[in-house]
Protein backbone atom coordinates (compact mmCIF):
# COMPACT_ATOMS: atom_id res chain seq x y z
CA UNK A 1 0.00 0.00 0.00
CA UNK A 2 1.39 3.37 -1.01
CA UNK A 3 0.81 6.32 1.27
CA UNK A 4 -0.56 9.25 -0.75
CA UNK A 5 1.32 12.55 -0.69
CA UNK A 6 -1.82 14.66 -0.96
CA UNK A 7 -5.41 14.56 0.27
CA UNK A 8 -7.44 11.87 -1.45
CA UNK A 9 -10.93 12.60 -0.14
CA UNK A 10 -12.90 14.01 2.78
CA UNK A 11 -15.10 11.82 4.97
CA UNK A 12 -18.04 13.73 6.42
CA UNK A 13 -20.95 12.99 8.72
CA UNK A 14 -19.88 13.62 12.29
CA UNK A 15 -21.28 16.72 13.98
CA UNK A 16 -18.50 16.99 16.54
CA UNK A 17 -14.78 16.56 16.99
CA UNK A 18 -13.32 13.23 15.88
CA UNK A 19 -11.33 11.71 18.76
CA UNK A 20 -10.14 8.48 17.14
CA UNK A 21 -9.55 6.93 13.74
CA UNK A 22 -8.80 3.27 13.07
CA UNK A 23 -8.05 1.48 9.80
CA UNK A 24 -9.47 -1.98 9.27
CA UNK A 25 -6.99 -4.84 9.48
CA UNK A 26 -5.37 -6.32 6.40
CA UNK A 27 -5.54 -4.04 3.39
CA UNK A 28 -6.99 -1.16 5.38
CA UNK A 29 -9.89 -0.63 2.99
CA UNK A 30 -12.19 0.75 5.67
CA UNK A 31 -11.90 3.47 8.30
CA UNK A 32 -13.71 3.64 11.66
CA UNK A 33 -14.09 7.02 13.37
CA UNK A 34 -15.27 7.87 16.88
CA UNK A 35 -16.53 11.31 17.77
CA UNK A 36 -17.71 13.71 20.43
CA UNK A 37 -21.17 13.36 18.84
CA UNK A 38 -21.26 9.89 20.56
CA UNK A 39 -21.32 8.02 17.26
CA UNK A 40 -18.99 5.68 15.40
CA UNK A 41 -18.91 5.65 11.63
CA UNK A 42 -17.52 3.08 9.21
CA UNK A 43 -16.34 4.47 5.87
CA UNK A 44 -15.06 3.07 2.61
CA UNK A 45 -12.84 5.94 1.39
CA UNK A 46 -12.70 4.47 -2.12
CA UNK A 47 -16.42 5.26 -2.47
CA UNK A 48 -16.22 8.79 -1.04
CA UNK A 49 -16.44 11.75 -3.38
CA UNK A 50 -15.62 15.30 -2.21
CA UNK A 51 -18.58 16.69 -4.16
CA UNK A 52 -21.02 14.31 -2.45
CA UNK A 53 -21.26 14.81 1.35
CA UNK A 54 -21.85 11.57 3.23
CA UNK A 55 -20.58 9.39 0.41
CA UNK A 56 -18.37 6.55 1.50
CA UNK A 57 -20.40 5.95 4.66
CA UNK A 58 -21.02 2.22 5.11
CA UNK A 59 -22.55 2.05 8.60
CA UNK A 60 -23.21 4.12 11.72
CA UNK A 61 -23.06 2.75 15.25
CA UNK A 62 -24.58 4.40 18.30
CA UNK A 63 -24.89 3.32 21.94
CA UNK A 64 -22.47 5.56 23.82
CA UNK A 65 -23.91 8.16 26.18
CA UNK A 66 -20.86 10.44 25.90
CA UNK A 67 -18.01 10.98 23.44
CA UNK A 68 -16.21 8.03 21.86
CA UNK A 69 -12.50 8.21 22.75
CA UNK A 70 -10.89 5.07 21.30
CA UNK A 71 -11.53 2.14 18.97
CA UNK A 72 -9.84 -1.20 18.33
CA UNK A 73 -10.58 -3.63 15.47
CA UNK A 74 -10.06 -7.40 15.51
CA UNK A 75 -7.73 -8.92 12.96
CA UNK A 76 -10.62 -10.53 11.07
CA UNK A 77 -12.51 -7.19 10.96
CA UNK A 78 -15.67 -8.87 12.27
CA UNK A 79 -15.74 -7.04 15.62
CA UNK A 80 -14.51 -3.86 17.17
CA UNK A 81 -14.43 -2.37 20.65
CA UNK A 82 -15.17 1.22 21.59
CA UNK A 83 -14.73 3.21 24.80
CA UNK A 84 -15.55 6.69 25.91
CA UNK A 85 -16.73 9.25 28.38
CA UNK A 86 -19.68 7.15 29.53
CA UNK A 87 -17.31 4.85 31.52
CA UNK A 88 -18.27 1.85 29.38
CA UNK A 89 -16.64 -0.58 26.96
CA UNK A 90 -18.68 -1.84 24.01
CA UNK A 91 -17.97 -4.87 21.83
CA UNK A 92 -19.63 -4.52 18.41
CA UNK A 93 -20.50 -6.79 15.51
CA UNK A 94 -19.42 -4.88 12.39
CA UNK A 95 -21.94 -6.45 10.00
CA UNK A 96 -25.08 -6.10 12.13
CA UNK A 97 -24.13 -2.86 13.96
CA UNK A 98 -25.25 -4.48 17.23
CA UNK A 99 -23.46 -4.46 20.53
CA UNK A 100 -22.39 -7.98 21.45
CA UNK A 101 -21.31 -7.07 24.96
CA UNK A 102 -21.18 -4.05 27.23
CA UNK A 103 -18.88 -3.74 30.21
CA UNK A 104 -19.37 -1.12 32.90
CA UNK A 105 -17.35 -0.57 36.03
CA UNK A 106 -14.75 2.06 35.25
CA UNK A 107 -14.79 4.98 37.68
CA UNK A 108 -14.12 7.59 35.01
CA UNK A 109 -13.99 8.04 31.29
CA UNK A 110 -12.26 5.23 29.44
CA UNK A 111 -9.42 6.41 27.20
CA UNK A 112 -8.01 3.33 25.48
CA UNK A 113 -8.99 -0.16 24.38
CA UNK A 114 -7.31 -3.14 22.72
CA UNK A 115 -7.78 -6.83 21.93
CA UNK A 116 -5.62 -9.74 23.02
CA UNK A 117 -5.65 -13.37 23.99
CA UNK A 118 -6.47 -16.43 21.96
CA UNK A 119 -8.78 -15.48 19.10
CA UNK A 120 -8.72 -11.89 20.36
CA UNK A 121 -11.34 -12.84 22.94
CA UNK A 122 -9.94 -10.58 25.65
CA UNK A 123 -10.66 -6.85 25.71
CA UNK A 124 -8.36 -4.60 27.75
CA UNK A 125 -9.26 -1.00 28.55
CA UNK A 126 -7.73 1.79 30.57
CA UNK A 127 -8.41 5.19 32.01
CA UNK A 128 -6.49 8.12 33.54
CA UNK A 129 -6.32 6.47 36.95
CA UNK A 130 -3.60 3.81 37.33
CA UNK A 131 -6.22 1.10 36.78
CA UNK A 132 -7.04 -1.06 33.79
CA UNK A 133 -9.86 -3.50 33.12
CA UNK A 134 -9.86 -6.89 31.45
CA UNK A 135 -13.06 -8.41 30.11
CA UNK A 136 -13.52 -11.73 28.33
CA UNK A 137 -15.93 -11.92 25.41
CA UNK A 138 -17.68 -15.07 26.64
CA UNK A 139 -16.79 -15.24 30.34
CA UNK A 140 -17.64 -11.68 31.37
CA UNK A 141 -15.40 -9.56 33.57
CA UNK A 142 -11.99 -10.89 34.48
CA UNK A 143 -11.34 -7.95 36.78
CA UNK A 144 -9.88 -4.58 37.52
CA UNK A 145 -6.17 -4.26 38.03
CA UNK A 146 -4.16 -1.42 39.49
CA UNK A 147 -0.82 -0.72 37.87
CA UNK A 148 2.04 0.00 40.23
CA UNK A 149 5.18 1.91 39.44
CA UNK A 150 8.44 0.07 39.86
CA UNK A 151 6.94 -3.44 39.86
Amino acid sequence: MTIPSQQVTTLTGHVGAIHCVQYSSGLGQYILTGSSDRSIRLYNPAKAFPSSPGSGLVQSYSAHGYEVLDLSVTEDNARFASVGGDKQVFLWDVATARTLKRWAGHFGRVNCVGFGGEGESVVVSGMFMPTFFIGHETEGNIGDFESRRGT
